[in-house]
């Protein structure tokens, strides 16, 4: 609790101190000045202690108006007025998500200048002038010009003052905080000496300033924009009351707010190109470390692509020859024990094994062809499918010249893609085709070309036995049928072959049927995937 009592008192003193400074200023009205800091110190010291160090704002804005010989309920009015403006600022900046002291992000600056510099600082000024006005410190007619000196003193103070306090408590936080405050502090005086000759002459040249403090804004971020535009209000507010720039006016209350005004707009036009600045540096980090992770990942993937690939030779070198071996010595016993030590159900039992491991090799030729099939590099050319589907249809017709199917072939299909993986595609699409439509006396396998989702595709339809649309999500997977392999032989990768294919022509393929009704598969093809 003494600490926390200690701290209060501190926080009155740095107002007490800061209200000095802005009386100084006050020229029409001894009670309202152009410039009053005390308001972006109580600001800064609520963002970043909390709130809970209002009374210390509200002892300082006591004290400081007490001491001017202002009323008591005048000197407790205002201090209500500023009191509420630094907890209502505070509270407007703790409504801004993840909002940020270091004013990094637009968003942060532009919840300072609108949120807290613009709306609050009304609350101040609207209560301070009422204030004096029922004091009989001001009369009812002068309540506007006495309003914007106010609140436009007011604001400059959360523009100017709370933004460098606000930085530099971050910036410490931050491993090399010294280094950058050096350099912002050499900027700033830097800064602060050009503006002396620009604030005293009586050219307009003070704009030349704008792009000298772009340029600390972009170099030097936050720390230098800050500090370079507190510099620069002091020496204009500074020349300005000795008489000298561009800034001079009827009335020195006049003169201090085109002053300030002139700054005010130096230090918006900062902060946002620092923030701007800031924001695509750590842009450009993220974009850096994602590049960095798709490297690494891409590097993983090649060493896992060649496991793989190792692997898919163990398979088909190490697995394979414990088949053949299986296959060949059932083979061998069937042959020359047949009739003597077996009878038929061992006949029979050691056909199943040689079945069995037959099948198993053909799963095995499978997975290979699988994975092949993403690997090769994919050789471009235009393909007349129409003719690849009529020597495929001749060769299903060699193979069963005894079935009476009827083949429906578009001419004249070209498709721009890789030939031997547009042969699997169309060999796989027709040879399902052929096989589900064996229980047909007379099947009826098309190839055509359609309109399919916008653009044109391509369709293998046949009247088969079909399937059912309840379990279509299934029929692309790798293994899974929808047809007992009693049935209609196979191995459950013929589909997911067709699906790769297409993919790897930038495509999509999708199937509709219905059970007893044929089966119809689409695809279509982009001539400019990879």
């Amino acid at each position: 609790m003494a600490v926390y009592g200690a701290m209060v008192l501190g926080v009155a003193g740095a107002y007490y101190l800061a209200a000095q400074t802005g009386f100084a200023f006050a020229f029409a009205t001894k009670q309202v000045t152009a410039i009053w800091p005390p308001t972006g110190v109580a600001l800064a010291v609520l963002v970043i202690g909390g709130r809970r160090f209002w009374p210390g704002v509200a002892l300082g804005a006591f004290l400081a108006n007490i001491t001017s010989s202002e009323p008591l309920l005048v000197a407790l009015g205002i201090m209500a007025g500023n009191t509420l403006e630094a907890v209502i600022g505070a509270w407007l900046l703790s409504r801004v998500p993840g909002f940020r002291a270091s004013l990094e992000r637009m968003r942060d600056v532009l919840a300072l200048v609108l949120g807290a510099a613009v709306l609050s600082t009304m609350v101040s000024a609207t209560v301070g002038v009422l204030s004096l006005m029922a004091g009989g410190l001001v009369k009812a007619s002068a309540f506007g010009p006495v309003w914007r000196v106010w609140w436009l003193g007011d604001l400059g103070g959360d523009v100017l003052v709370a933004p460098v306090l606000l930085v530099f408590a971050s910036l410490v936080a931050r491993p090399g905080w010294a280094r950058v405050a050096l350099q912002s502090v050499a900027a700033a005086t830097v800064l602060a000496a050009v503006g002396l000759l620009a604030f005293t002459s009586s050219e307009p040249i003070a704009y030349a300033l704008f792009p000298v403090v772009f340029g600390v804004a972009l170099w030097f971020r936050q720390p230098g924009a800050t500090l370079s535009s507190l510099a620069l209000a002091c020496v204009a507010v500074w020349a300005t009351k000795h008489g000298h720039g561009q800034f001079i006016a009827s009335s020195p209350d006049t003169e201090m707010l085109r002053a300030q005004t002139f700054v005010g707009v130096i230090a918006l036009t900062a902060m946002l190109a620092a923030a701007i600045r800031t924001e695509r540096a750590a842009a450009e980090d993220q974009v850096a470390l994602v590049e960095r992770l798709v490297g690494e990942r891409t590097q993983e993937l090649s060493a896992a692509n060649r496991e793989l690939e190792a692997f898919a030779y163990s398979v088909s070198h190490d697995l394979r020859a414990p088949l053949r071996s299986i296959d060949g010595f059932s083979k061998a016993v069937i042959e020359d024990y047949d009739g003597k030590l077996l009878d038929e159900e061992g006949v029979s039992m050691l056909q199943r094994v040689r079945a069995a491991s037959q099948r198993m090799a053909e799963l095995i030729d499978q997975m290979l062809n699988l994975s092949r099939l993403t690997r090769q590099p994919m050789n471009r050319q235009d393909v007349d499918l129409s003719q690849m589907a009529g020597e495929i249809a001749g060769e299903l017709r060699s193979r069963e010249p005894d079935r009476t199917v009827e083949f429906e072939i578009d001419p004249g299909i070209v498709v721009n893609g890789d030939r031997e993986l547009l042969r699997t595609l169309l060999q796989n699409l027709l040879e399902n085709a052929w096989k589900f439509t064996e229980p047909r006396e007379r099947a009826t396998v098309e190839f055509r070309r359609v309109a399919a989702n916008g653009s044109t595709g391509y369709m293998v339809r046949d009247n088969g036995v079909g399937f059912d649309m309840r379990y279509s999500e299934k029929l692309f997977r790798p293994f899974e049928r929808l047809h007992k392999h009693a049935e209609f032989a196979g191995s459950g990768v013929g589909l997911t072959t067709v699906q790769r294919v297409v993919r790897r022509h930038g495509g999509t393929v999708w199937a509709e049927g219905s059970v007893g009704q044929g089966a119809a598969f689409y695809f279509n093809l982009n001539p400019e995937a990879e």
